[in-house]
């Protein structure tokens, strides 16, 4: 989110990377089901995730229930690029998308 998360019962999610080559057979709700989970049992409920605006991956995240948050521009390498923030509000309901 470009700054410190200040939301009561949330996480950031940094990262989730899984190769092109890889992509397509599942691991990535596997490992969103592996991350919620082990959140949810933390007691944390919203989760936020940071994504380039071009990136797919926008898509796979607004499937999994996250909605649009906030958008800003970042600079990379000398490059300008659009940061775009989602919320899962509510985990429970990604949880419920992913055990389909």
């Amino acid at each position: 989110m470009g700054k410190e998360n200040n939301h009561k019962e949330s996480l950031d999610l940094t990262s989730l990377y899984v190769l092109q080559e890889y992509q397509g057979l599942g691991l990535g709700k596997k490992l969103l089901m592996e991350i919620f989970t082990h959140i949810s049992l933390l007691g944390f409920n919203k989760v936020f995730v940071d994504v380039l605006e071009d990136n797919p991956t926008c898509k796979f995240y607004e499937y999994l229930g996250a909605e649009f948050f906030a958008r800003k521009e970042i600079e990379i390498a000398e490059e300008k690029w659009n940061l775009v923030t989602y919320l899962w509000g509510d985990i429970r309901v990604a949880i419920g998308i992913l055990n389909r």
